[in-house]
């Protein structure tokens, strides 16, 4: 597939990443065909929608897209393999947005709706990780948020290629006036769980997600956000989050 105006803006993407933790080499083959083999693994990951075929090999990081040539389909292989690449590291992928200010690393799950890509426009974050879709990777103790390639339609351009520790973690309410209160870490997991990206439908693989998210929760402060559209409001949500007790939450997340 040639590289047209639709592919320039994830150029920057190529290439390994100093600043990630760790790293994995996931080739994605693209077939401008739709039609799809007639054969394969039984331990393969297959996603079929309309004309796409996507079918990937875990154990050789490879993946084979069969597409017509849709923009579409491309991005939704790519998305798959990072997806795919992001649970073999240890990793979640969270449809959410996430920012920084003051060296805080907030992140904002949630579902079409909840005003991610508002948050991460108008909030006036420093430093803006992505509004649509970021990575979580588990790295002394700690996770951190990787930006991707994937952004909001109302955004104009790629978000930045960037990484910073999570911290905090929001769930967001749209409200006339800017307000954090503390979340019950079984809330917070409910709702975090509920932004988890995945396609399969191994119960295995979520059961290891939902450790992992378990271990997001009880790793990082975690707030009700009620925020207004009209900002910036982020310098204000820091020192109110700083304001607040700053424990970890170490007690068990089950009832």
């Amino acid at each position: 597939m040639s590289l047209t105006s639709w592919l320039q803006p994830l150029r920057s993407y190529l290439g390994g990443w100093a600043s990630v933790p760790t790293n994995i080499v996931w080739d994605l083959h693209v077939h401008t065909s739709d039609l799809k083999p007639l054969d394969h693994d039984e331990e393969s990951f297959i996603f079929e929608r309309h004309a796409l075929y996507f079918e990937a090999t875990e154990s050789t990081c490879t993946s084979h897209l069969y597409t017509g040539g849709q923009e579409a389909d491309f991005l939704a292989g790519l998305e798959l393999s990072m997806s795919l690449a992001c649970d073999a590291l240890g990793g979640l992928s969270i449809h959410g947005a996430a920012g920084a200010v003051n060296k805080t690393g907030y992140l904002m799950p949630g579902i079409s709706g909840t005003g991610k890509s508002t948050a991460a426009r108008y909030g006036g974050f420093e430093e803006i990780v992505g509004d649509e879709r970021i990575l979580l990777l588990p790295h002394d103790g700690d996770w951190i948020m990787i930006s991707t390639p994937f952004w909001s339609s109302g955004r104009t351009q790629c978000p930045d290629r960037t990484t910073h520790k999570l911290d905090v973690l929001l769930r967001l309410d749209q409200s006339v006036s800017l307000e954090l209160t503390a979340s019950k870490p079984l809330n917070s997991l409910e709702w975090l769980l509920r932004s988890v990206v995945y396609y399969g439908t191994d119960e295995g693989r979520r059961e290891q997600q939902l450790e992992r998210a378990i271990d997001v929760v009880k790793s990082t402060q975690h707030f009700r956000l009620g925020f207004t559209k009209r900002g910036p409001w982020a310098w204000k949500l820091n020192q109110m989050h700083s304001s607040c007790l700053s424990t970890k939450f170490e007690q068990s997340i089950y009832p």
